[in-house]
């Protein structure tokens, strides 16, 4: 092993590379079963991680964009023969490889997409009932992208993709990422540095892994079951128990927090009195909901600095909402408890928890979301209105879910069939770069709330599919980018288009 490593740099050296360790263990775990197979890399960069490849595969296929990174690589590797270097845009399309891979090499870019991409594209060259190994670094590199490791975890939900071995530098562990105008300056790991994953294409198993059904009763979380869908099938349904609703204390919760999911339900007070006009309405507070939460929250950690406040984005100034509590001295009908039809994919969900609770579909036909906002917040976007765009203005969204191939064309047609000056938000402001687009205001700049004000005034709304948008086909027309798997249960009625064809 010593003489592999020989004068190849570590991380501290050269950030841009793995760390000896990393190498070292990625040696341990691959010498002696894969001399007769195939490696991919995908990012090549200097190839010192291509090297160690090379003497552990028969063959590396090593892709790479950059031209002077592929003749440094070829310098560094001049004494090896089994390299074959390709220049090639990872992220052009499928990669189309004639001969069988066995290994794919991940160390390109960082972000969520690519690195799903990149997931998605090593994937298609496994067989049926074969499997594959996926090798990542950086999956613990915490930087603004936090990509590697979001998209690796996210595939963790399909039963066929597992991490089999931790490998590198451990959680904690920090290096010097080079020279800054204020002084060197440094990396922590907020994990382990690599990861190497199986992915087993197995099409007995389900890509979907099993969710957990929660109970919530004396404002504490129980696990009940794992199940693979969340409520009650219509051919054998269940409802909400008669003695629950004759005591009419209704608390109305979800067991997920981002604004979208929150946004979908925002109706339900209304319905519920409507048909219960005596009874009372309640949402759970901040505090009740990180009791209940906390260690379920990191995903919306990512998103939102304290997630736990959404239902008060949703909910604030409603007037069917009678109190945000901070304990509920009962059970908690939340969103697990539904009625689904097996047979109809995109029911909305506030219909479907309404069907739990004994509506009948007469009862709720004007389920689509609703908000309510004080003199203040309108007071505040109706000034912007006035001095941006007096006479009729459009949102436009690009949140940090955006993939250039896949929601472009449907943006862009979108925007064109409205030309509009447009009040923007965008996770990068690059992004905005991409597209002839009017913007005359950033809607950074004010509150979420008064965020949500202005869009129920906007003439249109255009961006990739996201929860921030999903609450208001009610006040205008809505087109989101299409995503494959769509929003399920959490699609709302209305002015909402996601088929490019319908643009």
């Amino acid at each position: 092993m010593s003489v592999l490593l020989n004068n190849i740099p570590d991380k501290t050296e050269l950030k841009d590379t793995t760390s000896l360790k990393f190498k070292s263990d990625l040696i341990e775990y691959l010498r002696g079963g894969y001399e007769d197979k195939v490696c991919l890399e995908v990012g090549t960069n200097r190839g010192w991680t291509t090297r160690i490849l090379s003497s552990l595969f028969k063959k590396v296929i090593t892709y790479e964009s950059d031209i002077e990174l592929i003749r440094e690589a070829k310098d560094n590797n001049s004494d090896r023969d089994n390299i074959d270097y390709e220049m090639t845009n990872v992220y052009g399309g499928d990669w189309k490889l004639k001969e069988k891979v066995d290994v794919v090499f991940i160390d390109c870019l960082h972000d969520y997409n690519s690195v799903m991409k990149d997931i998605n594209n090593s994937i298609k060259l496994c067989k049926p009932n074969e499997e594959i190994l996926l090798i990542f670094d950086d999956y613990g590199l915490n930087n603004a992208w936090d990509g590697v490791k979001e998209a690796v975890d996210e595939y963790l939900k399909d039963s066929r993709f597992e991490i089999v071995k931790k490998i590198g530098q451990p959680k904690g562990w920090s290096y010097k990422t080079g020279k800054r105008m204020w002084g060197e300056s440094g990396m922590t790991l907020k994990d382990v540095e690599g990861v190497i994953c199986r992915y087993k294409n197995n099409n007995t198993l389900k890509v979907e892994k099993n969710m957990i059904f929660w109970r919530i009763v004396d404002d504490t979380l129980y696990a009940v079951d794992k199940v693979k869908e969340l409520g009650f099938p219509k051919s054998d349904p269940a409802y909400i128990p008669d003695e629950y609703l004759e005591k009419q204390i209704f608390t109305v919760c979800r067991s997920c927090l981002g604004i979208g999911d929150w946004g979908v339900i925002a109706s339900m007070p209304r319905l519920l009195k409507e048909k219960y006009p005596n009874c009372t309405v309640q949402i759970p507070s901040e505090k009740l909901l990180k009791s209940l939460f906390e260690p379920y929250a990191s995903e919306w950690l990512k998103s939102w600095k304290n997630p736990y406040q959404t239902m008060e984005y949703i909910f604030r100034n409603n007037p069917y909402v009678d109190a945000f509590v901070d304990t509920v001295t009962d059970e908690i009908f939340h969103d697990h408890y539904r009625i689904y039809d097996s047979e109809k994919s995109e029911i909305p969900l506030v219909e479907q928890m309404l069907d739990f609770w004994q509506f009948t579909s007469e009862e709720y036909e004007d389920s689509s979301p609703e908000l309510y906002f004080t003199d203040e917040e309108k007071e505040i976007g109706d000034t912007i209105i006035e001095d941006r765009a007096p006479n009729g203005f459009g949102t436009f969204l690009l949140s940090n879910r955006f993939d250039k191939n896949r929601d472009t064309e449907f943006i862009e047609r979108a925007l064109n069939k409205h030309k509009l000056p447009y009040f923007y938000w965008v996770s990068k402001p690059s992004l905005l770069s991409s597209f002839d687009v009017d913007t005359v205001f950033d809607m950074r700049n004010v509150s979420i709330r008064v965020q949500m004000y202005l869009k129920t005034k906007a003439d249109v709304l255009i961006g990739n599919m996201s929860g921030a948008d999903i609450m208001f086909p009610r006040y205008t027309k809505v087109y989101m980018a299409p995503k494959i798997g769509g929003f399920g249960s959490n699609i709302v009625r209305g002015n909402l288009v996601t088929k490019i064809e319908d643009i």
